[in-house]
């Protein structure tokens, strides 16, 4: 089924609602899984993503991986997967969905511009200015055709782009909690 149209009316349900720094990208993430409709993969597991993604996934018959450099952090979820590192040698895997948060963060920008042409959606964690020093996804962001971002006030941002989806039907949307803008 095709949600494209129905992004904007959609209610995001209150287990997607953001709880803490961790959890600040459950909205853009749902927004994604309903105009989305293949595979989904997470590049860093965590609370605020992986049961929600893998659970969701399960319901819509989608496939979902996730990808852990850290063993405990993978422990603490039987779906990801140990991987030794996040280096060049990585493979990389066209989707439908792709987010971004693992570290080290200084390669999040290297794994963007790799699968530009591979996803049609990749969401990334913490993209606040503030946060470039770090991450440095200022210009990797730019070179997107499509962007929206998830602003929380005290919390990170979040940020979607594609070179295929317009993120036109998410901009407005707002609650108490969030703005897509």
């Amino acid at each position: 089924m095709d949600n494209r149209n129905m992004a904007s009316e959609m209610t995001i349900p209150e287990e997607w609602h953001p709880t803490d720094d961790w959890s600040s990208h459950r909205p853009m993430l749902y927004m994604a899984m309903l105009v989305t409709g293949w595979t989904v993969i997470e590049f860093g597991c965590g609370n605020g993503s992986t049961k929600l993604l893998a659970d969701l996934c399960t319901k819509q018959n989608r496939h979902f991986y996730s990808f852990e450099t850290n063993k405990q952090w993978s422990d603490m979820f039987p779906v990801a997967m140990l991987i030794p590192s996040y280096d060049h040698a990585f493979p990389f895997f066209p989707c439908s969905l792709l987010f971004i948060d693992h570290a080290p963060g200084e390669l999040r920008k290297y794994y963007i511009a790799k699968h530009a042409g591979l996803c049609d959606i990749i969401i990334v964690h913490d993209t606040e200015p503030g946060a470039e020093y770090v991450y440095g996804l200022t210009e990797i962001l730019k070179q997107f055709k499509y962007r929206c971002d998830l602003i929380i006030e005290g919390m990170p941002q979040t940020t979607a782009v594609s070179n295929v989806y317009d993120f036109k039907d998410w901009k407005g949307i707002y609650n108490e909690k969030f703005k897509f803008i």
